[in-house]
This record gives structure tokens, sequence and C-alpha cells, in this order.
């Protein structure tokens, strides 16, 4: 009868430390990121990856290029080329963590539509929207289109942390 019971001690002991390994396992570093200064990250990248020239775009430009719910965006910044180039960046912040995958649909999209556009116009665009950098932290979406996706991971690693 003894070895029964430090047998269920046992079992019951290793199930205890099967759930609170897989509670270790289900929490994600990305759902930890603490709100951060987009401008901060776009102007960083701007200078660090010396992109040719990007503007500002407006509400009406980015809700055009990129079919989202404006309810569903807690914040965003966009800036895109004004010469004849796939260079851009945009950063989303999703009002809810199940609208992220809206934002991240939203951005392959607008790179689906950047390709058919760049195809035949300037085919040699293609390179930098086959290496673009796209990261999700947290709530957050954001994509950098540049000739540089490896430095662009840099700058936002050390912005974000």
């Amino acid at each position: 009868m003894m070895m029964g019971y430090k047998k269920r001690v046992r079992i019951g002991l290793l199930f205890m430390l099967l759930l609170s390994i897989a509670a270790g396992c289900s929490s994600k570093k990305e759902d930890d990121v603490k709100d951060f200064d987009m401008q901060k990250l776009a102007d960083q990248l701007q200078e660090e990856l010396g992109f040719e020239a990007l503007i500002k775009a407006e509400e009406a430009v980015v809700f055009d290029l990129y079919p989202l719910e404006k309810e569903d965006v807690d914040a965003y910044l966009v800036y895109v080329s004004s010469g004849a180039t796939t260079e851009e960046i945009a950063i989303f912040k999703a009002r809810e963590k199940d609208k992220v995958e809206d934002m991240m649909a939203s951005i392959q999209t607008r790179i689906a539509d950047q390709e058919e556009s760049f195809a035949t116009y300037r085919p040699e665009e293609l390179t930098r929207l086959e290496n673009k950098r796209i990261e999700q932290r947290g709530q957050y979406v954001i994509l950098c289109i540049s000739n540089n996706p490896d430095k662009a991971l840099d700058v936002i690693d050390n912005v974000i942390g």
C-alpha cells in the first residue's frame, strides 16, 4: 500500500512539473513589449539605412495602401517613397492583440500590390521587396523595405529592446 502512495505522489509532482513547464513555454517574449516611440524608430531607420527620399503618409493614404479597419489600429506611422522606389517604413499598433494577424495580412497585401506594380515598371526594385523585414513585437507590426534588412532588424532591436 505504501508503494501505491509514493507512486501517486511522484505522478502528482511530475504532473505539476509538466504544467509549470507548459505555462512557461506559452508566454511569448513578444507579448512583453512596452510602448515605444514610433517616430524615434522611424527616424533611426531612415538615418541608419540611408533611404533615398521618404515622405510621411497622410491617414487617407495609409488606409488606402493598407487594407485595415481604422478602429482596429491604435497608432500608426507610415513613410513611403517620394520617388519610384519600393522603400517604405510602416509601424502599426493593434488596438487588440487579436487584430495583429489582420495587420500582418494587410502588410502582405501591400507587398503583393507593390510586387505587381514594380514587376514590369522597375523590376530592379523587386529585390528590396523580397528582402523586406517584417517584425511583430507584441501588438506592434513593423515593415521596413530597404537595401539592408539585417541592419533594419538591428535598429528595431536597439530601439525597442
